[in-house]
């Protein structure tokens, strides 16, 4: 595996870690809202790291590769999609709420970014394996 998909997987697992130890100290917690902030900015590392390092990587072999260029629209348009929700709900929420409107809302971050990390381990860190294979043998 690429050093790249390596350091992109680690990166997810510390965002997984940080959702399981929000969750148990409870978002409403003064530590658990600490740690809900200490996410948002992770997150946006992250976001950064692949924008930096993977998506121009994809996009070079796409230009040869319809299909590809599809998979990599899509992940980039959900991901938009995806940190523009989040970072709605930091600005609508500085401190944490005794709501159910809030409880909702957590709730969906987490399973955005739950079910956006499954995916790209599945689906787009796999091309990116494939490509480095190809690329360089």
């Amino acid at each position: 595996m690429s050093v790249l998909i390596t350091a992109l997987k680690r990166e997810h697992q510390a965002l997984k870690n940080q959702v399981a130890a929000i969750k148990q100290a409870g978002v409403v917690s003064a530590e658990g809202f600490a740690e809900l902030q200490r996410l948002r900015n992770n997150l946006k590392a992250h976001l950064q790291h692949e924008d930096r390092d993977l998506y121009p990587r994809l996009a070079e072999a796409a230009r040869d590769d319809v299909n590809l260029q599809i998979l990599l629209d899509r992940f980039q348009n959900e991901m938009q999609e995806i940190a523009t929700d989040a970072e709605r709900f930091f600005e609508r929420y500085p401190a944490p709420e005794q709501s159910v409107v809030f409880a909702r809302d957590i709730g969906r971050i987490f399973s955005l970014l739950g079910n956006r990390i499954i995916t790209e381990e599945s689906v787009l860190y796999p091309r990116m394996v494939e490509l480095d294979r190809i690329r360089f043998g």
